[in-house]
């Protein structure tokens, strides 16, 4: 199957991403981290349909689930929050962030470095 173009939109970043369907959830969880800064224990995710569904991305056992459980649609929308209180790093200011589960666009800076 044939990786689909997905826009992944999280606090920090929105980035266009080929995403592959053979892939478990578990998989792209830890192929998110680098690009949204959320590690995978944190993320929150929903797949955001042209008809303006929103499900949720997830499964009893997230190893073995796998996203062509999914209606990948090319140019979705991959909405990526914090499940929990968590620190972010920034990818392009390099600075930590503290993002509050409720997915409020006011974050808080804590300091330089990364933290996980």
């Amino acid at each position: 199957m044939a990786d689909v173009p997905l826009q992944v939109i999280s606090e920090q970043s929105a980035s266009e991403r080929r995403i592959t369907p053979s892939w478990s959830i578990s998989q792209l969880k830890a192929k998110l981290e680098p690009v949204t800064g959320i590690p995978p224990s944190a993320q929150k995710i929903f797949l955001k349909t042209p008809n303006q569904e929103r499900l949720p991305v997830e499964g009893e056992d997230e190893d073995h689930t796998y996203l062509t459980s999914f209606n990948l649609v090319a140019y979705a929308e991959l909405q990526v929050s914090c499940n929990e209180l968590c620190f972010l790093s920034c990818p392009k200011t390099r600075c930590c962030v503290l993002v509050h589960p409720c997915g409020s666009p006011s974050v808080s800076p804590v300091g330089y470095g990364t933290v996980r």
